[in-house]
């Protein structure tokens, strides 16, 4: 069977709001809870502009994946292109690292295991750990419809928790901060571009989208808009954040360390600071950055390829049309 039939058999489900909260979901992570206070302390105030430039470095080789997957939509993504286009064994090497690189899971899940047993304390951090990734599992195994809704969810307790950080956090900032002599660029050019560089592991994860392009509806339209609307999106919300981060407490004093300071001076009282600080920009963003929807499809796209046992399809008036 062809690989076009293959991709046929595959539900095209996903709409374009679907792949905007896939795509926010992939990007929100803990890249902003681990990265900001490092970055203030090589670009200073100018952080803010450093996590819109990070977005434009992570949009420029993400047309490259837009352009083709919207041309050539294909469930797998890069495997599928690499396969297809350079090799099957080009393509053996790129799937054993892949499959190497989602070890990173296991950190994810113990991220989500330690935040979570800081809120409730006396409950094992394996047990944790362990159930957060079972429940991702089990949620592919309902389809990429299930695992986009729930990633909908995900996203907007994520966006939710970082908009009560940026309102209660924009009217205590003092703008006089971003206007001193230097407070932009202390370190020079060459430090907010490295601050920069260093932030595209924050404004990445929307390449990812490529990977669902057999699954959606009209990929040569929600791929590219998606992929670029996304990533500045969450620039933007990041950007936001930056300046929060920057402008309430003294830059010596948020350098290098996290946002819990911030958070901590801006939000109302101690445990609504230290509870929605946590739970909300710390305890989702691991679990909402497990692949979902995307890695199960690349690790489903060689076995269709290679001719794997395939179910049949559901007969119409009678008539088997083949297997799938």
């Amino acid at each position: 069977m062809s690989e076009q039939n293959n991709q046929g058999c595959l539900k095209k489900c996903l709409g374009f709001w679907d792949c905007m909260g896939i795509g926010i979901g992939q990007i929100i992570g803990s890249g902003i809870m681990s990265l900001t206070g490092i970055c203030i302390a090589m670009t200073g105030a100018g952080t803010p502009l450093a996590f819109l430039l990070a977005a434009v470095l992570v949009i420029c080789p993400n047309m490259v994946l837009a352009v083709l997957g919207s041309a050539v939509p294909a469930t797998g993504g890069m495997y599928t292109y690499v396969r297809d286009y350079i090799g099957k064994k080009t393509a053996f090497y790129y799937l054993a690292l892949l499959v190497a690189g989602q070890l990173v899971l296991a950190m994810f899940a113990i991220t989500f295991a330690t935040y979570f047993c800081s809120l409730v304390p006396g409950v094992n951090e394996t047990i944790v750990g362990a159930a957060i990734l079972t429940l991702c599992y089990v949620m592919n195994l309902f389809g990429v419809d299930m695992a986009a809704k729930l990633q909908n969810i995900l996203v907007a307790v994520l966006v939710a928790a970082m908009a009560i950080f940026v309102v209660f956090g924009m009217p205590k900032v003092d703008w006089s901060t971003f206007t001193a002599p230097g407070a932009i660029m202390p370190n020079g050019l060459l430090g907010f571009l490295t601050g920069a560089s260093l932030l595209t592991f924050a404004t990445g994860g929307a390449e990812f989208l490529s990977e669902l392009g057999g699954e959606m509806k009209n990929p040569g339209r929600d791929l590219p808009r998606a992929m670029i609307g996304s990533t500045l999106i969450v620039a933007v919300i990041y950007a936001f954040i930056g300046v929060v981060a920057v402008g309430v407490l003294p830059v010596e004093q948020v350098a290098g360390e996290s946002l819990v300071q911030v958070a901590q001076a801006v939000l109302p009282t101690p445990s609504i600071s230290s509870s929605s600080l946590a739970a909300g920009c710390s305890l989702w963003p691991p679990p909402s950055t497990l692949p979902l929807p995307g890695a199960p499809r690349v690790f489903s796209s060689p076995p269709r390829r290679a001719g794997c046992p395939r179910k049949p399809l559901p007969s119409a008036n009678g008539v088997r049309p083949g297997y799938c």
